[in-house]
């Protein structure tokens, strides 16, 4: 991540600031991975005050600081920013290749891809459930339902039309996915995947998930406008404690 801060400042600074070097989409995603990277994972303990949460902090709050780092609005993603050349490099989903395109409209350029620079990355995306609650039809329906899902034919068809991670390896791997002509994520995201953090299911994870999506949105808000973060930060921490304990 400091090799990219580093090429986003370059980027800013050799395009006379007109062009801001990079961003990251899922702001939560960002502080979770910042913060296994050094060891701690997103639970109740977690501390936005603590000594490793301003480092991760304060990697984009120095970028958005010094403008060559940016963050999307709140209802909105870096891909319309990156498809009208206004950001060069955004870290998001796989499934924001589709956006992409459509944000270019007829300012069609050639784009690349890379795996996230980093040792571990998450999994984001669509899941499916089976409740043990419901009626025997009902979860024979749902059995059905997933089986249907995982054939090879409705995986691949999926992730060609939505652009998510196909959830088996075989097909993950599989030519057939990998030479997609549609997708250049398809080519490498494979090789993203040896270290999947997966967030642990406890009480209160997905307030807890959510809350910190509105956290870092007003930390890194306040740090654009040039407002300290300090009591930000904390008043953040008290909410985001709250929601593990409610």
């Amino acid at each position: 991540m400091s090799e990219l801060a580093q090429c986003a400042k370059t980027i800013y600074k050799k395009s006379n600031h007109a062009l801001v070097g990079a961003g990251v989409d899922e702001l939560a995603n960002y502080y979770i991975l910042s913060m296994k990277e050094q060891g701690i994972d997103f639970d109740k303990n977690i501390d936005m005050t603590c000594p490793e949460s301003k480092k991760a902090l304060n990697w984009y709050i120095k970028g958005l600081k010094e403008g060559y780092l940016q963050i999307a609005s709140a209802n909105g993603y870096l891909s319309t920013d990156f498809g009208h050349q206004k950001v060069a490099m955004f870290i998001s989903t796989c499934a924001s290749e589709a956006y992409v395109k459509m944000g270019m409209g007829k300012n069609k350029f050639n784009y690349g891809v890379a795996p996230r620079p980093s040792k571990y990355n998450v999994q984001q995306g669509t899941d499916i459930y089976m409740f043990n609650k419901g009626t025997a039809e009902q979860k024979s329906a749902a059995f059905m339902f997933i089986k249907f899902m995982l054939s090879k034919r409705n995986q691949l068809k999926l992730a060609h039309a939505t652009g998510y991670m196909p959830v088996l390896n075989s097909i993950l791997k599989s030519d057939d996915y990998k030479c997609s002509k549609d997708s250049k994520v398809a080519g490498i995201l494979d090789k993203t995947t040896a270290n999947i953090y997966n967030l642990k299911i406890s009480k209160n994870e997905n307030a807890a998930y959510f809350q910190l999506k509105s956290s870092m949105q007003a930390i890194l808000l306040a740090a654009k406008k040039g407002d300290s973060v300090v009591p930000v930060i904390k008043a953040n921490q008290l909410k985001l404690a709250h929601c593990w304990k409610q």
